[in-house]
């Protein structure tokens, strides 16, 4: 309940209970003046925008985190297609991993040749 200066009482509840306060806000001209309604009207309107992209930013990283498991199965599912019928699995998926992670090596030598020495901070030389 808000006690308005006229004794009027407004009993808030719910959206009507809002509607009423912000709307006897905005008809008592003698206590808030222009500056502070368009404050307040201002600070409600980015609360509103701030709640409303809260709620969307929300939605999005739900949507994401929903997607993962589908990505996931959908790999799983084309990795098995991409085996030959009654080859053991995971000797199949080690072998490939493997090379994938040997020519991985081979390029990355290329790039950064592996001398087997350390160079310190210093400029030395460890081997």
């Amino acid at each position: 309940m808000i006690n308005e200066p006229g004794g009027e009482v407004i009993k808030a509840g719910g959206r009507e209970g809002v509607t009423a306060i912000l709307a006897s806000i905005y008809n008592q001209d003698q206590t808030m003046s222009r500056a502070s309604k368009i404050t307040f009207g201002v600070s409600c309107a980015v609360t509103l925008a701030t709640i409303i992209g809260v709620h969307y930013v929300q939605e999005l990283e739900r949507e994401t985190l929903h997607q993962g498991p589908i990505k996931d199965a959908k790999r799983v599912a084309e990795k098995k297609k991409l085996m030959p019928a009654g080859t053991d699995e995971k000797k199949l998926l080690n072998r490939s991993e493997h090379e994938l992670q040997q020519e991985l090596r081979k390029k990355y030598e290329s790039m950064q040749p592996l001398s087997g020495e350390v160079v310190t901070q210093d400029g030395e030389r460890v081997k």
